[in-house]
Parts: C-alpha cells; structure tokens; sequence
C-alpha cells in the first residue's frame, strides 16, 4: 500500500504538478518534522522535471499557537508571498497544516491543488476527506502497547506517569492515554495501573 501511495505521488508529480508547498505544522528544529520535510524533498529532488518548483513553509505551531487572528497573519502571509502562484500539489505534515490547508482549500493559492499529508493524528478524517483531493498516512498510537511494554520491560513497575508539555500536541497525548485507560471494557484505575495488569 506504501509503495502504491509513493507510486502516485510521483506520477503525480511529474505529470501535472510544477509547483509544489511543503506546509510543516510545527518549526524545523524538531527532529520529527526535519525528517518528514527533508525526506519528502530529498524525493521530488529524483523526480526529472525542470518545471517543478518546490516551496517549504514552517508553521511553527508548537512554540505558537495559532488563535484567529494569527491564522488569518499566516494566511494573509501566504496569499501575498504566493501571490502569483497557485500550488498543484500540497504536502502537509501532521494535523495542524492539514486542518490549516483544509479551512482555506477555497483560496486562490491552495483551490487546484491536490494533498498529501503525513503524521496526522485525526483518523475520523479518514470518512470526512474528499478521496479526489486528499491522500496520506495516519499515525495511530496505541496507549495500550505503550503499558504492555513498559510492565514487560520493568517487572516491577507499579505507577505510571504521564509526563507532557503544554502544547496542543502534548494535551492531546493526555487526553488519548485518559480516554484509552478509561474505556468501559477495561477496569483501571488511572492513579495506579497495578490493577490493569
């Protein structure tokens, strides 16, 4: 299925695309972002088309939260930066350039373009996105795992504890852990997770 989806992107790419944005949600210095960005790069650089024109944008939306009126300044940003081009194709990574690019797909800049998105964490979108224009990798993280493989690892382990930050991102992660370790099948009690073992 990898290889299928690759396969279509780059036939994409080098039948019909010329201009190409890459939209990071979150700011280069993250190594997981770096990786997504520079592989996705690394490969439509392979791709023989001398009209091809690669764009990358960080958003940054860990270190800022984007409230309304900052999306409107980044959207304002990018229609005058972009002014003259419009995107064929659109690589996103993780949720918020999805989400960003989906509330403004009607722009000027973004309306032609067909998206590709990796790392997104939202899979009930998988029954929302229009199939035509949208394509790409989920990233479903299993809490469940996580436990199993923390007790196998520490025989001994008693209290688990869920450490974040405070971006959006972080709160999520917690919220996921909650809702998992309370599901109405399982019995536990989230202050010590002795009984779910």
């Amino acid at each position: 299925m990898k290889k299928i989806f690759v396969t279509l992107i780059f036939l994409s790419v080098n039948l019909l695309a010329i201009n190409v944005l890459v939209l990071n949600s979150y700011q280069e210095t993250l190594p997981w972002t770096k990786i997504q960005s520079d592989n996705i790069i690394e490969g439509l650089k392979k791709i023989k088309n001398k009209k091809l024109k690669i764009y990358v944008e960080f958003m940054d939306t860990k270190l800022f939260r984007l409230t309304q009126k900052g999306e409107n300044n980044l959207l304002k940003y990018y229609q005058n930066k972009y002014n003259n081009i419009s995107f064929d194709i659109i690589f996103t990574t993780d949720d918020n350039a999805l989400n960003f690019i989906r509330r403004h797909k009607n722009i000027n800049i973004f309306k032609d373009a067909r998206v590709f998105f990796s790392g997104v964490n939202d899979i009930s979108l998988q029954k929302t996105l229009d199939k035509n224009i949208y394509a790409g990798v989920f990233e479903v993280k299993d809490p469940f795992a996580n436990l199993f493989l923390a007790k196998h690892a520490i025989k001994n382990l008693k209290t688990f504890y869920l450490v974040s930050d405070d971006t959006l991102t972080g709160e999520k992660e917690v919220e996921l852990y909650k809702n998992k370790l309370r599901a109405p099948l399982i019995t536990l009690d989230t202050h010590n997770i002795t009984s779910f073992f």
